[in-house]
């Protein structure tokens, strides 16, 4: 498995979302093929969620739209399961348009669920 891509889940499962969405970035560079959407997602998702933490919702909401379309219909990467974290930013999004402050959410996780050796 991926060391960037491990090494970013822990940082945004940490909360670290800057730190996460730098890590994915170079993640992403190294990225070809089908996964580079994705990865691009997740750098988003990470974005996105720094955004709301400084209190800019709109770039948030805006930036996370967009990473939930890029994640798409994957629902296991690196044995993570970011059908979960899907759901997870979609409740995120739901919880922004009810103006619910960034201490008040239940903020999305990227969780390992399945084999290391599954794509």
């Amino acid at each position: 498995m991926n060391s960037l891509f491990l090494r970013g889940l822990d940082l945004f499962n940490a909360g670290r979302y800057f730190d996460a969405h730098e890590v994915w970035e170079d993640l992403w560079r190294e990225t070809d093929g089908p996964d580079k959407l994705l990865v691009q997602g997740l750098v988003q998702s990470a974005v996105a969620l720094h955004h709301a933490s400084t209190g800019n919702y709109v770039g948030a909401r805006s930036v996370m739209e967009r990473a939930i379309t890029n994640i798409g219909g994957c629902r296991v990467y690196k044995g993570a399961d970011v059908a979960q974290m899907r759901r997870e930013l979609r409740q995120a999004c739901d919880q922004m348009d009810r103006q619910q402050p960034l201490a008040a959410w239940v903020l999305p996780q990227l969780r390992r669920s399945a084999p290391a050796d599954e794509p």
